[in-house]
């Protein structure tokens, strides 16, 4: 998938393989959350929910 008007796509690069959380929403509280498990150097995570014409703050974390 990619960008629509209520969710896009974001993809990131680790140098060792990690988690991925991508946690999102209006600032200053973001109050949502995507988490993927598997370890891996390439991520990908599909965001939903989003409201057209509205900006989001996005935080990327990584565990190993």
């Amino acid at each position: 998938q990619g960008t629509s008007a209520t969710g896009t796509k974001i993809a990131w690069r680790t140098l060792q393989p990690t988690t991925s959380v991508i946690e999102y929403g209006l600032a200053p509280e973001l109050g949502m959350k995507l988490e993927a498990d598997t370890p891996r150097t390439d991520h990908a995570l599909q965001l939903t929910g989003l409201k057209p014409n509205t900006t989001f703050i996005i935080g990327l974390a990584a565990r190993r």
